[in-house]
C-alpha cells in the first residue's frame, strides 16, 4: 500500500482545451474567494441595522474570514501537498458552500461572525490550491507566465467585483444574500473539478511539522488581532494588544527559527533571501492592504455619507476593477520589455497618486461637514 509521502509520478499532461478549462474552473473559484473579502462592505449597512452589532463587532464581521484565510494558508498549502491538491480544492469548496448555507441560521453578529471565520477555512483551502494546481498543470513557461498573469488579474478583481455584486444582491434580496450566491459557484466548482483537474502531489514535501503549523497559525492570528486592538482603541496604552502582539513575536520568531533548521521546512524562508523576490512580497502586501482599506471606507462613505444605493456603489468602484485586470494582463508584456523594476515601481507610484488624489476631495469633504 503506498502512503502520502511516497514520491509520485509526474502528472499527466492535459491536451491544450482542458489545460484553459481548468484554468478557467481555478480562476472563477479564486474570484469568489477574493470577492468574499470585500462584499460585505456593501452588505454591512444593511447586516448592522438587523442586526445590530457594536462597532468592534462589525469590524470582526468584516476581518474575521481575512483573518482566518490568511492565518491558515502556509498550514493548508503544507498539507495540500502531501495530500493532493485536488482533494484539498475540492473540500475547499464544500467547506466554502456549507459555510455560505449556514447563514441562514445566523440571527446575531457573533454567529455571523463564526460563518464568516468558517468561510475563511474554506477559501485558505482553495487559494494556494489554485495556484498550485496551475504551475503543475502548465508546464511550458510562456503558457504558464499568461495563465499566472490571468490567476494575478482575477485575485485583484475580485477584491473589487465584491461590492458590485453585493450591491446588484442588496437591491433585490436581503443581506443574507451576499453569502447564498457562493452556494451554487461552489458546487458547479466541484463538478468541474471532478472532470477537469488531476490529482497532483509533491513530490518529495518531507514530513509536515504540526507544531510549525501551530506556530505559523498562532503568530498571524494574534498579530492581527493586536493590530485591530491598537487601531479600535485609538491608543497604544492597551496591555491586552501589548500581549498579544508579545504572543505574536515569540511565536512568530520561534516558527523562522524551525523554519531554517528544518531539512522540511513548512515555508522555505530561504526564497527571501532573493531581492527580486521579497520586493514582490512587499509590494504585493502593501497595495493589498491599501485596496482593501480604501474599498472598505469607500464604499462605506458612498452609502452612508452621500447617500447613493448598494448597487450604485458597486458600479462607482468598477473603475478599480477594470483598471486592475487589464494591468495584470498588460505586466508580463511591459516586464518583458522594460524590466519588472521598473513595472513594479511605476505600479506602486501610480497606486500612491491614486489614493492620494481621492484622499484629498474625501478630506476637503469632512472639514466641510465638521463646519
Amino acid at each position: 500500500m503506498t502512503t502520502l509521502t511516497t514520491p509520485p509520478g509526474p502528472a499527466p499532461v492535459l491536451s491544450r482545451a482542458r489545460r484553459w478549462a481548468a484554468l478557467a474552473v481555478l480562476s472563477a473559484s479564486l474570484l469568489v474567494i477574493t470577492m468574499d473579502m470585500t462584499i460585505l462592505n456593501i452588505a454591512l449597512p444593511d447586516m448592522a441595522a438587523e442586526l445590530h452589532p457594536t462597532a468592534a463587532q462589525q469590524l470582526w464581521i468584516v476581518d474575521a474570514y481575512s483573518l482566518v484565510l490568511a492565518g491558515l494558508l502556509v498550514s493548508v498549502a503544507a498539507i495540500a501537498d502531501r495530500w493532493g491538491r485536488k482533494r484539498m480544492l475540492m473540500l475547499g469548496y464544500a467547506v466554502f458552500a456549507g459555510a455560505s448555507l449556514l447563514v441562514m441560521a445566523a440571527d446575531t453578529a457573533g454567529e455571523v461572525i463564526a460563518v464568516r471565520a468558517l468561510l475563511g477555512v474554506g477559501g485558505a483551502m482553495v487559494m494556494p490550491t489554485t495556484l498550485s494546481l496551475i504551475r503543475v498543470i502548465f508546464t511550458d513557461p510562456k503558457e504558464r507566465a499568461t495563465a499566472l498573469s490571468i490567476w494575478a488579474s482575477v485575485s485583484g478583481l475580485g477584491a473589487v467585483v465584491g461590492p458590485l455584486v453585493g450591491g446588484f444582491l442588496l437591491d433585490h434580496f436581503s443581506w443574507h444574500a451576499a453569502f447564498l450566491v457562493n452556494v451554487p459557484l461552489m458546487v458547479i466548482g466541484i463538478v468541474a473539478a471532478l472532470f477537469l483537474l488531476t490529482e497532483s502531489r509533491a513530490a518529495n514535501p518531507g514530513r509536515w511539522d504540526a507544531f510549525a503549523a501551530v506556530l505559523s497559525l498562532v503568530g498571524m492570528v494574534t498579530l492581527v488581532w493586536a493590530i485591530k486592538q491598537f487601531g479600535e482603541e485609538s491608543s497604544f496604552a492597551v496591555p491586552s494588544a501589548w500581549a498579544a502582539l508579545t504572543i505574536a513575536a515569540v511565536t512568530l520568531t520561534w516558527f523562522v527559527r524551525r523554519c531554517l533548521r528544518s531539512d522540511h521546512p513548512l515555508l522555505d524562508l530561504g526564497l527571501f533571501k532573493g531581492r527580486q523576490f521579497s520586493a514582490g512580497i512587499i509590494a504585493a502586501l502593501g497595495t493589498t492592504f491599501s485596496m482593501v482599506a480604501a474599498l472598505l471606507l469607500v464604499a462605506q462613505w458612498l452609502q452612508i455619507v452621500q447617500g447613493v444605493s448598494p448597487i450604485e456603489s458597486g458600479i462607482r468602484l468598477m473603475p478599480i476593477a477594470i483598471a486592475g485586470a487589464l494591468s495584470a494582463l498588460v505586466a508580463p508584456i511591459l516586464s518583458r520589455r522594460i524590466g519588472s523594476r521598473a513595472v513594479l515601481a511605476g505600479g506602486l507610484a501610480l497606486a500612491g497618486v491614486g489614493c492620494g488624489s481621492c484622499g484629498s476631495p474625501c478630506s476637503s469633504r469632512v472639514r466641510r461637514c465638521r463646519g
